[in-house]
């Protein structure tokens, strides 16, 4: 019982059949997590992990994967072409995604 004098409606046990459902719809959802982790979650912890290394593609470095910290993100900050590159980027979203996709997709559809 509450202060006003309610008294809180009991929960209803969960039969076989409830707990038949919930155990059907976990198994289910099961191929999704999995392709979620696959496609999404690892390149992204994989992405976070390679950007503190001295990844490279090819040549000589390819195979020596060694630990530099931030070291690329120092290197990045001091670059004089990184303004030029965001700006460059920025107009290029705005452009491609904001007035081609939109609005010629809406000029499409109607």
């Amino acid at each position: 019982m509450d202060a006003a004098g309610v008294v809180p409606p009991r929960k209803k046990p969960r039969n076989a059949q409830d707990k038949a459902k919930r155990k059907l719809a976990f198994w289910l959802m099961i191929p999704s997590f999995v392709l979620l982790l696959i496609f999404f979650i690892t390149p992204m912890v994989l992405t976070i992990l390679f950007s503190f290394t001295n990844l490279s593609l090819t040549g000589a470095n390819a195979s020596a994967l060694k630990f530099i910290g931030f070291q690329n993100f120092v290197t990045m900050f001091k670059d004089p072409q990184l303004a030029q590159s965001v700006w460059k980027t920025i107009i290029f979203v705005v452009f491609s995604a904001v007035i081609g996709q939109c609005f010629f997709g809406f000029l499409i559809a109607s």
